[in-house]
């Protein structure tokens, strides 16, 4: 019968000799209370929607020649462009090489409970090791390019109320379900579009960024956007995540930058450069949604109104980053402080 170790926040802590070879920051998140569908817990979530390695760490002393198993719950760990990393290493102290690694993302090593919980996934594993002739021992769990949560493994009463589904399932329903919500607005996951040399006015600009679904590269060089005045469709569709726009010698009104934001979502890499946004449409902005998270944004030479740059800012949510470089602000006629 092997000996059992559940997990407990309070006995991890970052690894501080988690480093990076290229010297980016490692160890993103933090220890915490918070509200589950099932009551309140203690938990760890680390990893963002950037590339921070991060990783929490417990050491142990354990019995020599014995099998012990650690158990642990965990919801998240996954991304939109499903790239995420998320495993534990299991190692005595005096020989890495010797350790136990569990790939825990996708269904590479399969938990002993998973469900759906909302729209989330829970799942429980158990990680069996021996230890040999060892008995200095470190756990380690890692995330990288999402958002986990590490807890202590929750009742049989609790995960006999949830309904049962296996990784793939519970992916291909959330995929489906996005799809669906898209369907209206003919939207394709996957695709490469690019336009170049070309002027077409907003409202054409609404129904090409519309068939923009998830995972898509789309590119715009030499393009013209031009008013359309109040009249027309500006709707440009759900936001899509993990796809990567870029922007090269256009000009655009300030209401089609609106809406090109607008489209941003989760895990998206967007280049503008030498890029003018005209005054036209200052006053008819569409809404640009909620903020996105893991976004990447580098911006080079671009004239823009104050106010339509600030819906940038307005766009960030955790783990983006925007770099800017030559932007011109400057107050204009239309747009006030």
């Amino acid at each position: 019968m092997s000996k059992v170790i559940d997990f407990n926040a309070r006995e991890f802590r970052f690894d501080e000799t988690c480093v990076s070879c290229d010297g980016d920051e490692v160890n993103a998140g933090m220890r915490a209370f918070v509200t589950m569908s099932f009551g309140n817990t203690e938990v760890w979530e680390i990893g963002d929607w950037c590339w921070t390695w991060s990783q929490i760490r417990r050491d142990l002393k354990l019995e020599k020649n014995t099998d012990y198993v650690f158990r642990f719950a965990m919801e998240g760990g996954v991304c939109d462009t499903d790239d995420a990393v998320t495993l534990a290493h299991i190692a005595p102290k005096s020989n890495w090489e010797q350790r136990y690694s569990y790939l825990l993302d996708h269904n590479k090593f399969m938990p002993v409970i998973c469900k759906k919980d909302g729209d989330g996934l829970l799942r429980i594993f158990e990680l069996p090791f021996n230890t040999g002739d060892d008995e200095e021992w470190v756990i380690l769990l890692v995330a990288q390019h999402a958002v986990a949560r590490y807890f202590a493994p929750v009742s049989a009463e609790i995960t006999d109320s949830l309904p049962d589904t296996t990784y793939y399932d519970w992916w291909n329903e959330g995929r489906e379900k996005k799809r669906q919500t898209q369907s209206g607005f003919n939207s394709v996951d996957g695709i490469n579009i690019a336009y170049e040399s070309q002027e077409f006015d907003e409202a054409e600009l609404a129904a090409r960024l519309k068939k923009v679904g998830d995972n898509c590269s789309v590119a715009f060089e030499n393009v013209t956007v031009r008013f359309s005045g109040a009249e027309g469709d500006f709707s440009v569709g759900s936001s899509v995540d993990g796809s990567n726009f870029a922007f090269e010698n256009c000009t655009l009104t300030s209401r089609a930058m609106s809406m090109i934001i607008a489209k941003l979502g989760d895990g998206c890499n967007v280049g503008m450069e030498n890029i003018t946004v005209t005054e036209e449409g200052i006053d008819d902005l569409i809404d640009i949604g909620g903020a996105a998270f893991g976004m990447n944004i580098a911006l080079d030479s671009i004239t823009i109104p104050s106010r339509v740059f600030r819906l940038f800012d307005a766009k960030l949510g955790d783990g983006c980053n925007m770099a800017s470089e030559n932007v011109n602000t400057e107050s204009r006629q239309n747009d006030p402080a």
